[in-house]
């Protein structure tokens, strides 16, 4: 029967060489990885948040994650990360901890950039979202929980994502690489 014959064909097909190729693959496919990784994950910040709702409410902690766009200090996370904050943070990945200050937010899209006093920072490379294909291999780099640094990885599993009702412009990549709480805002 044709399962068997087919069974019987891969069977045969694992030689030692092929194996030894697999192997060779795959630990180039992870140190492709790990260079994505080594290049972007210093752009990539740690946001700590403290809030007060209301003039007589505890105050309340919170976390996400930013990543630098301009030598100069800018940085991009989301809205919510940063929605009615009165005292943030920014960790980078060597351990330096500095206040930010909010120079806009736009809740329609999110989005929010931040700034933080010191020159000489590098800035992600920005992709080209439209480029973004099904099946593309894809990496989230956070701080998810609050516990510093993290990668997770995925593919895109659709572009183009609307009607979701969750911002007033949408237009999402979908992922299935693990996004937990405090990841909101990271690369």
């Amino acid at each position: 029967n044709f399962h068997s014959f087919g069974y019987r064909l891969l069977r045969e097909h694992r030689t030692e060489a092929n194996v030894a190729r697999d192997a060779d693959l795959l630990d180039a496919y992870s140190r492709a990885v790990v260079r994505v990784v080594e290049a972007v994950g210093p752009a990539v910040v740690s946001i700590h948040v403290k809030t007060r709702r209301r003039p007589k409410s505890a105050e309340r902690e919170g976390a996400g994650s930013g990543f630098i766009i301009a030598p100069d200090g800018y940085v991009v996370t989301n809205h919510h990360v940063v929605e009615g904050s009165g005292n943030l943070k920014i960790s980078l990945t060597d351990g330096r901890e500095l206040s930010a200050r909010i120079v806009g937010t736009d809740p329609a899209t999110d989005l929010a950039v931040l700034q933080v006093s010191l020159p000489g920072l590098t800035p992600i490379e920005i992709g080209d979202s439209n480029s973004a294909r099904v099946g593309d291999v894809v990496l989230a780099i956070g701080n998810p929980f609050g516990v510093g640094q993290t990668v997770t990885m995925g593919i895109v599993s659709a572009t183009g994502r609307d009607q979701l009702g969750i911002n007033t412009f949408e237009n999402f990549i979908q992922t299935d690489a693990a996004i937990n709480p405090g990841n909101s805002g990271g690369a």
